[in-house]
């Protein structure tokens, strides 16, 4: 099997990432994407076309559209639980220490 070209995640599996990644232990989580808006002219190929080696045909309109390009993906902290969130408490744990002694406490003093 060759090397895979891509990997897909769902909404829960890129919080959870992000979650451990942030080292976020508490709350419930999803994750965000901020959107930015833009407008241009963008090619409108004739329904159709076949474009071939992703050039547009020489006679291709322009016509007004939207673009939307993602911004930022990030984390957001959400008061109630969906089919989205993540609690942070069970994908990462805050990880308790023992309290241990260190060595130089057992070194025996010269008396």
């Amino acid at each position: 099997m060759g090397d895979p070209k891509s990997f897909s995640f769902s909404y829960r599996e890129l919080t959870e990432m992000l979650i451990v990644k942030q080292d976020v232990h508490e709350g419930l989580w999803s994750v965000s994407l901020q959107f930015g808006l833009g407008a241009g002219l963008i090619p409108a190929p004739p329904s159709g076309a076949v474009i071939e080696g992703g050039m547009l045909p020489d006679n291709c309109p322009m016509v007004p559209g939207a673009i939307l390009p993602v911004l930022s993906i990030g984390l957001i902290r959400c008061d109630t639980k969906t089919p989205i969130t993540v609690d942070a408490a069970e994908v990462n744990p805050l990880k308790t220490t023992t309290a241990t002694t260190p060595p130089e406490a057992f070194a025996k003093t010269g008396s």
